[in-house]
């Protein structure tokens, strides 16, 4: 009965790393949508405060994305959209 807890139970530092992993994978997958909606030339909708809609070209928010990776000096992870 102890072993079964011990094995139900994660660590925080478990945790940790399994929530980052998540992340990252969502970040990625926010990546690769916006890399999809930019070679097809379309825009992402985004509602600012629940009452305002924009759309905004993937395009422009992809090079800001590539603007922000020369910035931080990782340049390996520019979407290289044009």
């Amino acid at each position: 009965m102890e072993e079964d807890k011990k094995r139900q139970e994660i660590t925080e530092k478990e945790f940790e790393e399994y929530s980052k992993l998540l992340d990252d994978a969502l970040q990625l997958s926010e990546e690769l949508m916006l890399i999809e909606k930019a070679r097809k030339d379309e825009d992402v909708v985004i509602s600012t405060d629940g009452k305002n809609i924009l759309r905004i070209p993937a395009k422009k928010i992809l090079k800001e994305w590539d603007k922000l990776m020369d910035r931080i000096d990782k340049p390996y992870l520019k979407a290289n959209i044009d």
